[in-house]
């Protein structure tokens, strides 16, 4: 089991390991970028299993006795642990820092939860404020050993520990009979209750690592036909293959449901939501009906009634008009605070984003009527200043007002204007391993929403504005990114893929997926490969079908295994297979062979010379591991790209098996960040895709190593071929590398 740098910072529990029952990873984690995470840096270190033999290492956790915040989920949890007497007795000096030493042992089994509530710990031994149901089953590969006070825990998820004191160690050798759960016919609805703003998840089956259908928002309800349960968890149907866990679901029966009562207020609402952003009002006190429009933060609304479940409430602006209470701020008639007026002398300085403008009302409330727009980066002279407490708003003269969240403001004599320079660079995202940060288009923090990079990538940078309060650094064209999350290197990267390509990664990528997953009707890939050839059955097409599904289930029965027709890790090894294989095939990720120095044409080279690795090695569907085996065209592709520092995550090895993602060349070939070029400039190291002549779908692609030529994996064997005969028609060229 391949194992990720340990933290300090807890984050919400990931979903690199999946319990065998009973889900702790709550969804839709949010994390505030606006607060900073203080990180003590760990050491990174690899523990692996091999057959049969029992791996250790030594690791060195330096821990800070300063307090520290812990990030978990239900939305965000922040708690902050208290400084010991001790530390208070020499807070006036220095930081004191002591050394903890743990040692790391490999192991192969699950863990059974007591009957109680039992604690989460990080890989400090410190509790992160999470609680695992009584009696569920986890996965665990790592037991992991104070050596000063020898406490034991055993390492559930990629940051997550539980207490040798809370579990039961179960090793995956033994016979364990895992309820498979019942199926009951129900005829009632759920209301999702989770976090405002916020939804949770349908997905393929009852098993939180089945595909996602959709989401659906808190607040919302929905009729239910089946619950699946399994004793530790439940499960909802919404008909069809859609399935909800009871986590985050309020269960009623037919005609018990919570039509909530309805009473009559005299008062208003201001929206409470997002600066420049708005909420919208809906025709029913329900998110699931359809809007009406949309009200702006920071205006105010009479309201008639108010409508409550319970759970949530709603208000009424009149007619058939409801706004969600969640971002409402009620106020009785007379109550409402009018705010002050305050005379000022200063200025302001539009902070928005460039290029583009704000508004200027003819009072202090959004709901007024524009005057006119003042532009980005302009100053202006202000007189008045308003404030409610809740907002603020600066007087241009006469009745013009301008709101304070796209406004800084100078007092006479004081400069806040920015001041763009050109720099030579890079930066490395520091924020929390496994989130990321935001690109905006513009500086400030009020510019654009582009997209997100990952903690720990690297990136270089043209040019840095600041004001003297805040940094921002130019990623290339319009994309910048608040440096308070940086570190900056004065240097040289000799190539970076330009906005608009994919990222170039310079540190080795990881599998973000969960490795271990069960074989099942429509999986592909090599545990499929294998167990097909384990039955005499042809791998023409590498799919798990019903043929091997009625082999498995026959088989599992002649040896003492419930017949589920389902391959899990017990009957993988109970059929002879290599343990270790369970997850190694799964995590494979082809190692990086390129770094800060090398250039575009490295960068290519790098590629191509990992997909002349699999050479002459089976073609199989679904399947993109190891060089040891076999791979379909995409799968080839996905590797070669990981050898040269390009990931196309949510496209990887582990989405390749599952079930209706074969053709990943189609996603490719979709891609944006990889940008379709003219035919005829074609170069080495382009994708080439091709289409089925029979319907004109997308089917294959390869790497060319020529204008020419390519290598590719086409039945029945990775080879070199030409691009003019045989694989279809041409659909068009990507460019990876710009």
């Amino acid at each position: 089991m391949k194992l990720s740098r340990l933290l300090i910072t807890t984050v919400a529990l990931s979903s690199l390991v999946t319990p065998i029952q009973g889900a702790l990873a709550a969804q839709n984690t949010v994390t505030n970028e606006n607060n900073s995470t203080s990180q003590s840096a760990i050491s990174n270190s690899t523990s692996s299993v091999v057959s049969g033999v029992t791996s250790s290492n030594e690791r060195n956790v330096q821990t800070s006795s300063s307090s520290s915040q812990a990030i978990v989920n239900s939305s965000v949890v922040q708690s902050t642990s208290s400084s010991t007497v001790e530390e208070q007795k020499v807070q006036a000096g220095p930081e004191k820092v002591t050394e903890v030493t743990w040692q790391d042992t490999t192991v192969k089994g699950i863990v059974q939860v007591n009957p109680y509530n039992i604690k989460v710990y990080d890989a400090n031994g410190k509790t992160t404020g999470r609680q695992v149901k009584p009696n569920t089953l986890w996965s665990t590969g790592m037991k992991h050993v104070n050596n000063s006070n020898k406490a034991v825990y055993y390492q559930v998820s990629k940051t997550e520990f539980l207490s040798v004191q809370d579990v039961v160690f179960k090793d995956t050798n033994a016979n364990i009979n895992l309820n498979e759960g019942t199926v009951t016919n129900i005829s009632g609805s759920i209301t999702v209750n989770y976090t405002p703003g916020y939804g949770i998840y349908v997905r393929k089956g009852h098993d939180s690592s089945t595909s996602a259908v959709k989401r659906i928002m808190h607040g919302s309800q929905w009729k239910v036909f089946k619950k699946w349960t399994d004793g530790h968890q439940t499960w909802y149907n919404l008909g069809g293959d859609q399935w909800v866990k009871s986590d985050y679901a309020i269960y009623s029966k037919s005609g018990q449901v919570a039509d909530g009562t309805i009473t009559n207020i005299n008062g208003s609402i201001t929206v409470n939501y997002t600066p420049g952003y708005g909420i919208y009002v809906r025709k029913g006190h329900d998110s699931s009906t359809g809007a009406v429009k949309r009200i702006m933060h920071g205006s105010q609304w009479k309201v008639f009634k108010k409508w409550t479940d319970g759970h949530q409430t709603w208000y009424n602006l009149g007619g058939d008009q409801w706004v969600k209470s969640d971002y409402a701020r009620y106020s009785e008639q007379g109550q409402e605070v009018v705010g002050t007026t305050t005379n000022i002398n200063g200025s302001i300085t539009v902070n928005y984003t460039p290029g583009y403008g704000i508004y200027i009302r003819k009072g202090h409330d959004s709901s007024t009527s524009a005057v006119k727009r003042i532009m980005h980066g302009s100053q202006w002279k202000v007189f008045k200043k308003w404030t409610d407490g809740h907002q603020t708003w600066y007087n241009l003269g006469g009745d013009q007002w301008v709101k304070s969240d796209y406004a800084i403001y100078s007092k006479p004599g004081q400069n806040n204007i920015g001041e763009v320079t050109d720099i030579s660079g890079s930066v490395q995202i520091k924020y929390v391993p496994g989130y990321s940060i935001n690109v905006y288009r513009g500086y400030g923090s009020h510019a654009t929403y582009l997209k997100q990079i990952k903690h720990g990538t690297i990136w270089k940078v043209y040019q840095k504005y600041t004001d003297g309060k805040q940094i921002w650094y130019n990623l290339g064209g319009d994309q910048w990114i608040q440096g308070g999350y940086t570190q900056f290197t004065d240097g040289y990267i000799a190539y970076q893929n330009p906005a608009g390509y994919h990222h170039i990664f310079t540190s080795q990528i990881k599998q973000s997926q969960n490795p271990g997953y069960r074989l099942y009707n429509g999986v592909e890939g090599i545990k499929v490969y294998k167990v097909r050839k384990f039955f005499g059955l042809s791998n023409v097409h590498t799919i798990y079908d019903g043929t091997v599904t009625s082999r498995v289930r026959n088989w599992q029965a002649k040896h003492g295994i419930k017949a589920t027709g389902i391959v899990d890790y017990n009957t993988w090894v109970k059929m002879g297979f290599n343990a270790s294989d369970w997850t190694a095939i799964d995590s494979y990720v082809a190692p990086l062979r390129t770094n800060t120095n090398s250039t575009r044409s490295q960068h290519i080279e790098a590629m191509i010379s990992e997909a002349r690795r699999y050479m002459g090695k089976t073609w199989i569907s679904g399947a993109s591991s190891m060089p040891a085996y076999g791979v379909d065209c995409s799968g080839l592709v996905l590797q070669a790209l990981y050898a040269s520092g390009i990931d196309l995550d949510p496209i990887s090895n582990i989405q390749h098996a599952q079930p209706g993602n074969e053709w990943n060349s189609r996603l490719m070939f979709r891609d944006k960040q990889i940008p379709h070029i003219n035919y005829n400039n074609r170069q080495r190291g382009d994708l080439i895709f091709f289409t089925d002549p029979s319907n004109g779908t997308i089917w294959h692609v390869g790497i060319l190593i020529n204008k020419d030529q390519m290598i590719e994996s086409w039945p029945f064997s990775v080879q070199i071929h030409s691009i003019y005969s045989g694989r279809g028609n041409i659909a068009g060229v990507g460019r990876v590398f710009r």
